[in-house]
């Protein structure tokens, strides 16, 4: 009688070790995911009166590397809330910057000579007024994600679903007001963006624009926008560097013959790793070994140390530079190493509230989306 007294007492005790641990596996991300979601809260709350950059003009980039970080961080507070007032506050916003638009305010692109849709910036073309690619990309991509979420998701339908229309309408204006600087080739399947003020664009600003075609494609399923997606992917694929060790490893702007021997650095690589990722989930170019050789790039080379990050892809350059500007970027490789989650919340755990600004913002979201999405998905693993 006592030993099966002794052995129960055992069990029991072996049962709330067991649950103890569990529960700390449980609450520990989620106590850390609350801190970042009410530092994000304040934070957004405190820029231009919880406005965001939305009333501000592109002249500086402010639109494109302000507001466009922003609204994507709105979607990923969404995906990791489900809360829709995040929606909502994209929609205020983004109506406000649709206003601004360079067509509806009827100034005239200096290359093209007229207004087109999109929003101008004199900061990067030597005082000339001028539609960047990249730019349209960036400040079109939180609301293209917006979009898809609206034919994804049921209950989202009927709030949503004429903005959504309205949105897409303006985007796809955003998008074929590039066409004219589309161009197939060089080599068999690829396809690139040019722009007059440089020729063909570095490899982050013709892929953000891709991010935006793939978008467009998942929502209306017409292939010409699937037909660019794959054109671009093989473009940047084809002049991918496979090192000794398996982690890839590229130039920030090769040439069209391929050739580049620089390495890019972990901000505007982010783009094109972005891109790689969103690719590989919809099977087009890009698949998991890819995927697994960007994850070696992050965390043979890059990764220095906890704490420590090297500015360049291939582990050169200084260290800190530009995190946690990169996470946003970098994080879409969480579902293939949870490491990957590990580094980004420990670089977003060094954001104070006196740095606010778009890039944090959407590193903080970005961290909060991946640790809801990968917690979801293994939650049968806690019981």
């Amino acid at each position: 009688m006592s030993r099966s007294y002794g052995l129960l007492r055992s069990m029991r005790f072996s049962l709330i070790v067991l649950i103890t641990l569990v529960t700390a596996l449980i609450l520990t991300p989620c106590a850390e995911a609350q801190n970042l979601r009410s530092r994000f809260e304040r934070m957004d709350a405190n820029l231009n009166n919880g406005q965001g950059y939305s009333s501000s003009l592109n002249t500086k980039g402010t639109l494109a590397w302000g507001e466009g970080y922003l609204l994507m961080a709105y979607v990923d507070m969404y995906r990791a809330t489900g809360d829709r007032s995040w929606l909502d506050k994209l929609v205020d916003q983004f109506d406000t910057v649709l206003s601004n638009r360079d067509d509806v305010l009827h100034i005239k692109d200096y290359y093209r000579n007229k207004p087109i849709a999109g929003w101008g910036s004199d900061e990067y073309s030597s005082g000339k007024w001028h539609v960047w690619a990249v730019h349209t990309a960036m400040i079109c991509e939180g609301p293209m994600e917006f979009v898809e979420l609206v034919k994804a998701e049921q209950r989202l339908k009927k709030p949503y679903s004429k903005i959504a229309a309205r949105y897409l309408t303006k985007i796809k204006e955003c998008v074929e007001a590039q066409d004219i600087n589309w161009h197939d080739g060089p080599g068999p399947m690829e396809g690139y963006y040019s722009d007059p003020a440089i020729g063909p664009l570095p490899l982050n600003q013709q892929n953000a624009l891709g991010m935006l075609n793939l978008g467009l494609y998942l929502v209306t399923r017409d292939h010409l926008y699937r037909n660019r997606v794959e054109r671009l992917a093989m473009f940047f694929k084809k002049r991918i560097r496979i090192r000794p060790d398996g982690s890839y490893d590229w130039s920030y702007w090769p040439k069209l013959d391929g050739s580049g021997t620089d390495s890019e650095d972990i901000s505007h690589a982010a783009i094109n790793v972005a891109f790689a990722c969103q690719c590989a989930k919809s099977h087009i170019v890009f698949n998991k070994a890819d995927m697994m050789a960007f994850v070696k790039t992050w965390m043979l080379h890059v990764h220095r140390a906890d704490g420590v990050w090297a500015d360049d892809i291939n582990g050169d350059g200084g260290e800190n530079t530009y995190m946690p500007a990169a996470v946003w970027g970098w994080s879409y490789l969480c579902p293939y190493d949870h490491k990957i989650l590990t580094d980004m919340t420990l670089s977003c755990s060094s954001i104070s509230e006196d740095q606010t600004n778009g890039a944090n913002l959407l590193a903080l979201a970005s961290v909060l989306r991946w640790e809801h999405a990968l917690t979801k998905k293994h939650r049968w693993l806690w019981w």
